[in-house]
C-alpha cells in the first residue's frame, strides 16, 4: 500500500513540474545569475556561480538540480555568460538539461557608481526526457499486493523534447542612505520562457508559461564596517503559471579585517502556493557560509537547509539540502574594493560609492 501512495503521488508531482514549475534555488544571493543574469557583482572580471540542490529524499527517486553559470565582465559596458542546468526528477527520471547564452548591457553607470542599470537577454537550448523503464503503470498495481505483474501497456514513441527559449533581466542599483547607514540596494525582474514553448514530450502541444522573478535585496551597513554586524536582507516574488512563491529574510555576516574573509548565517521564510495543493508549502531555510579574499579572488561557499513546515509536514521528505560556491576573478589592476559579493561593501577608507 505504501508503493501505491508514491506511484499516485509521483503522478501527480510529475505533471506538476511538467506543466508549471521551473527549479527554485534556497540560496537567493549564491545563484542569482541563475535567476537574474542582468546581477553583476564585479566591475570587471569573470563570475562563476555552482549549486547543487538534493529535494525530498525520503520520497522515491528524489528531485536533484545543479547549476553551473559563467559570467564575464568586460571594461566597456557589454559582458557574456552562459549557464548550464540539469535537472532530475522522481523515479521515473524525468531529465531537464538546459543551456543558456547571455548578453549583458550596461545602459548607464557601472559596478562602482551611484547608481547602475543593467539590462540582459538570453537565449537557451533545452532537452526533457523521461526514461519509460522506471514508470509504473496502473495495470501492474494491485491494492493488496502493490506492484506484482509487467505492464501490457505499449511503450510511448516518444521519449524526449527539444525547444529553443528566451527570457530577459533587468537589475537597478543605488546606494540610498538613511541617516548614518548605508543602504546599497539591487532590484531586479526577469521574465523567462518568452516564446512560451511547447515542452510536452508525447507532443501534445503543452506550453511552458511565463515565469516572472522580482528580487529586492540591500546590505544595512555603517559607515564603520569592522566590528560590527552587516545585514543583508532580501525578498523575492516567484510566478508561473498559477503557482506563486515569495522568499523573504536576511542573512548576517561577521568580517574578519585582519584575514579578509567573512563567516555569515541567516535564516529565510518560503511559502508556495500552487492548485494542486489546498495548503502552501512552507518552509524555514537555514543557511551558513564562508567568503574568502586571495589575491584578486573571492570564494564564497554556502550551505542550506530547509525545513519543511506545512504542506507537505506530514509526509517524511527529508528535507532540502543546497550547497553553493561562487568564485570572482578580477581583472582590474586596483584589486577588489568590496572583500565580500553577499553583502556588497568595501574596506574601511575605500567607499565605492
Amino acid at each position: 500500500m505504501n508503493n501505491y501512495f508514491k506511484i499516485i503521488f509521483f503522478v501527480l508531482f510529475l505533471n506538476f513540474q511538467i506543466k508549471a514549475q521551473d527549479p527554485s534555488f534556497s540560496q537567493i544571493e549564491n545563484t542569482n545569475f541563475y535567476t537574474h543574469p542582468s546581477m553583476v557583482s564585479i566591475n570587471k572580471g569573470v563570475e562563476i556561480q555552482m549549486a547543487h540542490r538534493r529535494q525530498w529524499e525520503g520520497i522515491s527517486g528524489g528531485f536533484t538540480t545543479s547549476f553551473i553559470g559563467v559570467n564575464y565582465q568586460g571594461a566597456k559596458k557589454i559582458g557574456y555568460g552562459i549557464c548550464f542546468l540539469n535537472d532530475e526528477e522522481g523515479i521515473g527520471a524525468l531529465k531537464t538539461q538546459q543551456t543558456d547564452l547571455v548578453f549583458k548591457y550596461k545602459l548607464y553607470g557601472n559596478y562602482y557608481n551611484l547608481d547602475a542599470l543593467i539590462f540582459a537577454i538570453s537565449v537557451g537550448y533545452t532537452q526533457k526526457s523521461i526514461n519509460w523503464d522506471k514508470l509504473v503503470f496502473s495495470d501492474q498495481i494491485d491494492p493488496v499486493f502493490g506492484i506484482y505483474r509487467n505492464s501490457d501497456q505499449l511503450e510511448p514513441k516518444n521519449d524526449m523534447a527539444i525547444f529553443f527559449d528566451a527570457g530577459f533581466s533587468l537589475t537597478y542599483k543605488r546606494n540610498f542612505r538613511l541617516g548614518n547607514l548605508k543602504l546599497p540596494s539591487r532590484l531586479s525582474l526577469s521574465i523567462h520562457h518568452l516564446g512560451n514553448p511547447d515542452e510536452s514530450i508525447q507532443q501534445i502541444n503543452e506550453k511552458l508559461p511565463y515565469k516572472t522573478d522580482i528580487t529586492y535585496s540591500t546590505t544595512i551597513q555603517r559607515n564603520t564596517l569592522y566590528g560590527i554586524p552587516l545585514l543583508n536582507p532580501v525578498i523575492r516574488f516567484e510566478k508561473q503559471g498559477e503557482i506563486k512563491k515569495i522568499s523573504l529574510g536576511s542573512l548576517i555576516g561577521f568580517l574578519h579585517e585582519k584575514s579578509q574573509s567573512t563567516i555569515y548565517t541567516g535564516i529565510f521564510y518560503s511559502s508556495q502556493y500552487s492548485p494542486f495543493n489546498t495548503h502552501n508549502t512552507n518552509a524555514f531555510i537555514l543557511t551558513i557560509g564562508y567568503e574568502k579574499i586571495i589575491s584578486r579572488t573571492i570564494y564564497t561557499f554556502g550551505y542550506s537547509y530547509d525545513i519543511i513546515t506545512s504542506g507537505l509536514r506530514h509526509q517524511s521528505t527529508g528535507g532540502v539540502h543546497e550547497i553553493t560556491l561562487a568564485i570572482s576573478f578580477n581583472m582590474e589592476a586596483r584589486g577588489f574594493k568590496q572583500p565580500s559579493n553577499l553583502f556588497q561593501k568595501c574596506p574601511r577608507g575605500l567607499s565605492t560609492f
